[in-house]
């Protein structure tokens, strides 16, 4: 790895998150092909193909029903709360706005400003104005120890130039800028990017305008504030002055709802401009509920999860207002909801800075395999990986992460087994952690283990049945064991999760096994009520 990939690693919004690609331990880019483990049972052949269209046949899916339709019924009664709360329009003309961007509905702030007790939020993360503290206090006191938000007596005017950034300045000046957007957990898949390009104008005209109970796309662009005027609006407090050698940055847009997904990289600061932001922040040594490689989306994570933590449990949180700038330490996990339309900036260091989260990135570089890698190399690799792991395991034992990628490392570097103990223990730790049960229900594959391996997927169904990627790797264990039938139908509904040619792949290979064949859906709007 070049000097330069590797600047650009450190950078990337998810952690050592994220040699992601394995943190779900699915080859991304085999998933055109079929396994390279050999199927017990050859194609079965039929005289004649039958030509079916899904959806499917769930009598065969009984294992998977008994926890999946109870899931279903608590998310549907979810969906109806939300609609009810969301009944208003969401682009009325009385609806008031500041710089051209939408405050929050009433609904909205209801939604989004509750506490666990359902009570009023009441913020624990210290905020301080930007004259009562000095560069020494800040370095002393928050510099890789805490989070804290900064206040100016002119709001955003104390530090960026607020006219620059309003709907008019930006949509007049840079209208016809692509840029990339995502949902809260795809955005950490993808490194810190959004996925999809959409022009400025069309996503604040369009995207942003739409009425939507679910969650809202966000742009999550790391190229469009540097082709701009906007780091020549910048003033910011000495301890934030930005450096383009040492720093990078985010441009981050969106309505009400829309977010990010848990993830942690090295140190940073987020400046609100206009709108409000509700932020869920946790110590390195405590892994969010849910873990990583997020299997909920960021909405989804506090209707859902949120409501459920107990004392011990509960991250530090806190709604930073518009003009207010907070400063995230490196490695802390943190998540984000928009309170309101929402225009903000995120400056981060290109490198970590603290031995912690090299040792992630020193981790999750060797756990990248390389083109060139024989079978022998890649194990090494991984056992080497298992080594710096147990080191983050001695400095971080509560770390349900660390438990989960240690026993990946054993896995991957041939001892299955041992794979198994550590990984188990994270998924005692944290029954929300879907990932962490998808990956030892792998491991309990490799080993021979079906009943056990079964189980653990279709619980981690149960915990995130909006993931496709729990459909997939369930879909080929289902392969493994010639259960084609059932397996056409569990990567049909990923393929309905996420309409995308790989999995749809899936499903023909699958069919082919089963001597038939299945047709697309006939719309993407059936796939959108179906993905609801």
């Amino acid at each position: 790895m070049s000097s330069k990939e590797k600047e650009r690693r450190e950078s990337g919004l998810t952690d050592s998150s994220t040699s992601e690609t394995d943190l779900l331990d699915v080859n991304r880019n085999q998933a055109s092909r079929e396994p390279v483990r050999k199927m017990k049972q050859p194609i079965r052949k039929s005289k004649q193909s039958e030509d079916i269209e899904l959806p499917f046949d769930w009598s065969v899916m009984r294992p998977l029903m008994t926890i999946f339709v109870p899931s279903l019924f608590v998310l549907f009664a979810a969906y109806v709360l939300r609609s009810e709360i969301n009944a208003s329009p969401r682009a009325r003309p009385d609806v008031p706005t500041v710089g051209g961007w939408r405050v929050a509905l009433p609904v909205d702030v209801e939604l989004l400003e509750r506490g666990i007790d359902g009570a009023k939020l009441k913020c624990n993360i210290d905020r301080v104005r930007v004259e009562d503290i000095t560069a020494e206090d800040f370095e002393s006191k928050y510099r890789f120890k805490k989070p804290v938000i900064i206040q100016f007596p002119n709001g955003a005017a104390g530090w960026t130039e607020p006219e620059k950034w309003s709907r008019d300045w930006l949509t007049q000046s840079y209208g016809e800028w692509k840029m990339l957007t995502g949902k809260s957990n795809d955005i950490v898949k993808q490194g810190g990017r959004g996925e999809v390009h959409s022009s400025l104008t069309d996503f604040v005209d369009y995207v942003m305008a739409e009425d939507t109970n679910d969650e809202p796309a966000y742009i999550f662009d790391r190229e469009f504030y540097n082709h701009t005027q906007l780091p020549q609006t910048l003033h910011p407090p000495t301890y934030f002055t930005v450096n383009d050698t040492l720093d990078e940055n985010i441009f981050f847009l969106g309505s009400a709802k829309s977010g990010v997904s848990f993830h942690k990289h090295t140190d940073a600061w987020n400046g609100v401009v206009y709108g409000r932001k509700r932020w869920f922040i946790y110590p390195t040594n405590t892994t969010p509920p849910a873990g990583i490689w997020p299997p909920l989306g960021a909405l989804e994570w506090y209707t859902r999860v949120y409501p459920t933590l107990g004392e011990s449990q509960r991250p530090l949180e806190c709604i930073q207002e518009a003009g207010e700038i907070l400063y995230i330490p490196e490695s802390f996990y943190h998540s984000v909801i928009n309170v309101g339309d929402t225009v903000a900036i995120g400056i981060q260091k290109r490198k970590s800075l603290q031995e912690l989260e090299r040792l992630f990135y020193e981790a999750s570089d060797l756990e990248r395999v390389q083109p060139n890698d024989t079978a022998n190399a890649t194990k090494q690799r991984w056992a080497e990986a298992a080594v710096v792991y147990e080191k983050l395991q001695e400095l971080l034992p509560t770390s349900s992460e660390v438990k989960m990628r240690l026993g990946l490392a054993y896995h991957h570097g041939g001892d299955t087994n041992k794979g198994i103990e550590i990984c188990t223990k994270a998924v005692e730790m944290d029954p929300w952690f879907a990932i962490a049960m998808v990956n030892l229900a792998n491991m309990h594959t490799a080993v021979g283990n079906t009943v056990q391996a079964e189980a653990l997927y279709v619980r981690a169904i149960s915990i995130a049945p909006l993931l496709w990627d729990c459909y997939y790797t369930y879909g080929d264990f289902l392969m493994f064991n010639s259960r084609y039938t059932e397996a056409i139908n569990v990567f049909y509904h990923g393929y309905l999760l996420k309409p995308q040619q790989f999995l749809w792949q899936r499903v023909t290979w699958a069919a082919q096994h089963a001597g038939v064949t299945v047709q697309p859906p006939k719309s993407r709007s059936r796939v959108r009520r179906v993905a609801a």
